[in-house]
């Protein structure tokens, strides 16, 4: 005999709309505990986070500035401004490091996608890594690896499409970044991480760093 419960179930799935009962009702005692459902929302999580990991994939990729490349510039910034295709300006405030965001460094920050030409760019730290003007130096490899540390400590603390849409192009730009470097840099670099440099990741993830 086929039961009450069982008829309105059947009803519920294929309607999809709470019957004598709240949609909440019917979402959590009706729809989630039933096994094709379930199989269903994995699914779709599943694609969804697809979605943004090929979103990711689509990114802008930072350029990196190799340590050769640093000590070209130290030597003859002429020939290395050059070769980089910027300033002696712009080459001088990357090298010194006054041209530093948190993640990356910036070659003109007067001169970005966000803003009209000349005005200071006011975009968060983190759209710097989608920036043209975005340049990854060998002294930010720390910083950068403390980051894609913490990136993948909050995965577990947050709703997988959420982190996916917000963090992991983060994340895959930062990766990114990091295969630029020799394998002896990158162990020098998490060597170096400080808690400075945890901090500053922690007050760019909070939001704290947009106050400008």
């Amino acid at each position: 005999m086929v039961s009450v419960r069982r008829l309105r179930l059947t009803a519920i799935e294929r309607r999809r709309r709470p019957v004598a009962h709240t949609a909440t009702t019917m979402r959590d005692s009706y729809l989630m505990p039933q096994p094709a459902i379930q199989a269903e929302s994995r699914a779709i999580v599943a694609a969804a986070l697809d979605n943004q990991v090929s979103k990711a994939r689509d990114h802008a990729r930072v350029p990196v500035l190799s340590q050769s490349f640093v000590d070209l510039a130290r030597r003859d910034p002429q020939a290395a401004a050059k070769q980089a295709g910027m300033s002696m300006r712009q080459l001088v405030g990357l090298i010194e490091g006054s041209q530093d965001t948190v993640l990356a460094s910036c070659q003109d920050h007067r001169a970005g996608p966000y803003e009209p030409p000349g005005v200071a760019c006011s975009a968060s730290f983190l759209a710097c890594l989608d920036c043209a003007n975005a340049r990854a130096l060998p002294h930010q490899l720390p910083i950068q690896l403390a980051a894609v540390d913490a990136l993948e400590q909050l995965r577990p603390h947050l709703p997988p499409a959420l982190w996916a849409r917000r963090y992991a192009p983060r994340l895959d730009q930062l990766r990114d970044i990091t295969t630029g470097f020799q394998p002896a840099e990158i162990d020098r670099a998490k060597a170096g991480i400080t808690d400075e440099h945890r901090h500053r990741i922690n007050d760019l993830l909070e939001g704290r760093w947009e106050v400008r």
